[in-house]
């Protein structure tokens, strides 16, 4: 989720420097829609776009792990 915030739209491919599987991407990005964190979205006009976005559901989560994180190190 960091990196789709870091970038706004991102595409499947500009995910693809994260040290996972394909395979274990795909369901994290699959669990993240489900959990209403991540949009996926595909323009089909002359050229096919495709891309994620993180909603505000996810921007405030990662506002929480992050006010957690730093609770965590003091």
């Amino acid at each position: 989720m960091e990196t789709i915030n870091r970038t706004g739209k991102t595409q499947y491919k500009d995910l693809s420097p994260i040290k996972i599987s394909v395979s274990t991407l795909n369901a994290r990005l699959l669990e993240l829609m489900d959990f209403g964190l991540v949009n996926h979205y595909v323009d089909k006009k002359a050229v096919r776009k495709e891309w994620y976005e993180i909603t505000e559901k996810g921007k405030t989560v990662l506002e929480i792990l992050e006010q957690l994180a730093q609770l965590i190190e003091k």
